[in-house]
């Protein structure tokens, strides 16, 4: 594993060895996030963008603690999740950053929508599949928007945080990498919706593509759709579910994945499951 790939899978280790007991918040992995990426005070000569970050992570933080003293957080679309995209969001904005040459630049609006997208993609998510085409991502959408408005965002960046939301639906994310195949978009020539688009669908599973933490994140998600999807459930948990989604179920096209060794890990986890299979059928 790359030396990128490992510090991610070093804090996802430590965010897990603080859930739910010893919680910081969402707010504090904002901050360290920010800190991680070498935030300015300032964004674009605007102060108020750090801050805009971390009050809306708080938000989505307070509702969370609220919904899990109430009834209980799903067992994967939670806050650990929410801080798992930051994370990963992280890693590939500083492995992009590496490709473009500009390791130390600060945070730009690019980067910040993408982190606020991950922040509230799930905001309030009831633990189940969609119903119809995007239909929870519009939930959580609506549900933040107040929030949205009293935190400041502009109706420009609301409006692309909400397009960049809503291609998280897991029924249009091979559209969203066949186009970028299909454009051949080159690492110099990156900045466009589409990029942000890319990595916004590769945060959102790239904990659950690793090793760890993504077997024990699947183990969370099965128990998740227990209720609501059980066959689904159950076919997560077997080899073959598991070599299914690191074969077909995840999509990795951005120069920053690959820079991050992101398939590289992936066929090593589908290479040892291989062999492990041959050797109990030996």
């Amino acid at each position: 594993m790359r030396p990128e790939l490992a510090a991610a899978v070093e804090a996802y280790r430590q965010l897990r060895s603080r859930w739910p007991d010893d919680w910081p918040g969402l707010a504090a992995v904002m901050r360290g996030v920010l800190t991680w990426l070498d935030a300015p005070s300032a964004i674009d000569g605007r102060a108020e963008v750090p801050r805009m970050l971390i009050e809306c992570a708080d938000a989505v933080e307070s509702s969370g603690r609220a919904r899990a003293r109430r009834v209980g957080e799903p067992a994967y679309h939670n806050r650990l999740h929410v801080a798992d995209t930051l994370v990963s969001m992280a890693s590939l904005i500083k492995a992009r950053r590496s490709l473009l040459g500009t390791p130390g630049a600060g945070l730009t609006r690019f980067e910040m929508l993408c982190l606020l997208a991950m922040t509230v993609h799930d905001f309030q998510h009831p633990g189940r599949c969609n119903r119809g085409p995007q239909e929870i991502e519009q939930m959580s959408l609506a549900r933040f928007a107040p929030h949205a408005r009293r935190i400041g965002l502009s109706a420009s960046d609301w409006a692309l945080v909400r397009h960049l939301v809503l291609l998280t639906d897991p029924t249009g994310v091979a559209q969203v990498h066949d186009g970028w195949h299909r454009d051949r978009v080159t690492a110099k020539d990156s900045g466009t919706r589409a990029e942000m688009a890319l990595l916004v669908t590769e945060a959102d599973v790239l904990a659950s593509a690793l090793e760890f933490p993504g077997v024990e994140l699947t183990r969370s998600l099965a128990r998740e759709w227990r209720r609501p999807h059980p066959e689904m459930a159950s076919g997560l948990l077997s080899e073959e579910g598991r070599l299914r989604f690191l074969s077909a179920g995840v999509r990795f096209s951005s120069h920053a994945a690959d820079a991050l060794g992101v398939k590289e890990a992936i066929r090593a986890q589908i290479a040892s499951i291989r062999r492990a299979r041959k050797a109990a059928s030996a």
